[in-house]
């Protein structure tokens, strides 16, 4: 599970911002944390980040999918390609500094804090540790293409000399099956499954697996019936059968084209349709619903950019609920997302914790991240969407006061 997420110089974001998932000692919903003995005050299964556009929601998530893409394809790099660089450009020196990305998670019951720094050309910093009994082990620490290794030397030097300078040391290592670097390695690949907008459409793995594996299947029926999307089947018509690709990783990558169609059933009378004849609402829902079981039966880490995108705030309300539900969420899967959709900002549903909002600095561009229950005087019965849209946490557009359409 995912604990922390922290990152610098990344796009609107110039100061370190980091989003946790550990819980504070506030003592609302109890019941839906993660209990866990190593983080014993307990772990949210949500997070929600609010704000104003531009303000960073999306920019956010978009680094935790960027991050990840970074440990799984570094290994393949070529000599010399330019790395996905995109530091802060509204301060001057800031453009050449690297940009850092830095995630702690749990793995094995044991506490990993992984991270890196990049410019375009190379990997400037590097460093994995674990925490095995609470207390710090320096896997690896890396400072350009110098290596620190207190443990397993003679292995992981002859692994360093196989990485180039814009090669993670990470990838490489897991290739070659060093243990702790396979199991984050692993984790990132298996465990976190982002849906940003630089992410791969999930409708297609979702046909595959439910064809080849009865319970999600009929998993994905029941949600589409308790959604009331009137939806009683969803097929690919080139292979009804589905292809199963290794196990049901959400991240397998689909070969084939797919012809995807929905069946809808009415008195009796079975009626196909092509998914693009389809509300934008219901393409929506296919396309996270499948993830979102995946994650619920595997105990995965799911990160959506724009939750509420075409749904109506009924359903983000029931999706939500089905993470924060610990009879529902029995594997400890975890769901982070942003939105505006501020139905779900309440107190009766939400923990002070579990909400977060991106606050865009317009003088200067740069972008911060803060908590709910970090706000001093949020009381317990303070009505947090009235707050909020009176632009009580700073995350609120400001609009000018000015008439559009009159004359010069």
């Amino acid at each position: 599970m995912l604990l922390k997420f922290g990152l610098e110089n990344y796009k609107i974001f110039k100061d370190r911002v980091t989003l946790s998932m550990e819980a504070t000692s506030d003592k609302s919903h109890e019941e839906g944390l993660i209990y866990t003995d190593v983080v014993r005050s307990g772990v949210l299964r949500t997070a929600v980040i609010y704000g104003a556009n531009a303000s960073g929601k999306t920019k956010f998530l978009e680094a935790i999918d960027l991050m990840r893409n970074f440990v799984i394809d570094s290994a393949s790099h070529l000599p010399g390609v330019a790395l996905n660089y995109s530091p802060f450009l509204f301060q001057k020196g800031a453009a050449h500094e690297p940009t850092s990305f830095e995630m702690e998670l749990i793995t094995e019951d044991i506490r990993y804090l992984y991270g890196f720094s990049y410019n375009q050309k190379s990997i400037t910093e590097e460093h994995l540790f674990s925490f095995p009994q609470g207390k710090k082990k320096i896997i690896f620490e890396r400072k350009d293409n110098e290596y620190r290794f207190p443990t397993d030397k003679r292995s992981q030097t002859a692994n360093s000399k196989k990485v180039r300078e814009n090669v993670l040391y990470l990838s490489v290592a897991a290739q070659f099956n060093h243990p702790e670097s396979l199991k984050v390695y692993k984790w990132f690949l298996e465990k976190l499954h982002p849906i940003v907008q630089t992410s791969a459409d999930y409708l297609g793995q979702t046909i595959i697996i439910a064809n080849n594996d009865k319970r999600f299947k009929k998993l994905i029926s029941k949600a589409l019936r308790i959604a009331d999307f009137g939806i009683t089947n969803v097929y690919d018509r080139n292979n009804r059968e589905g292809t199963p690709i290794g196990n049901n990783n959400m991240n397998s990558y689909v070969p084939v084209f797919q012809d995807i169609w929905v069946e809808h059933t009415v008195n009796g009378i079975k009626k196909e349709l092509p998914l693009n004849s389809e509300s934008a609402g219901t393409r929506r829902f296919l396309n996270v619903i499948g993830p979102a079981i995946n994650s619920l039966i595997g105990g995965y880490t799911l990160v959506v950019d724009e939750l509420d995108l075409s749904f109506h705030t009924d359903i983000c309300e029931w999706l939500v609920k089905l993470f924060n539900d610990p009879t529902e969420n029995k594997k400890g899967a975890q769901l982070i997302f942003n939105t505006h959709d501020v139905e779900l900002m309440g107190q009766e549903t939400m923990r002070r914790d579990q909400i977060w909002f991106t606050i865009k600095d317009w003088n200067t561009y740069n972008a911060k991240l803060a908590r709910l229950s970090d706000y001093r005087g949020v009381r317990k019965d303070l009505n947090i969407r009235k707050a909020y849209l009176n632009g009580s946490f700073g995350a609120k557009p400001f609009i000018e006061p000015e008439r559009l359409m009159e004359s010069e």
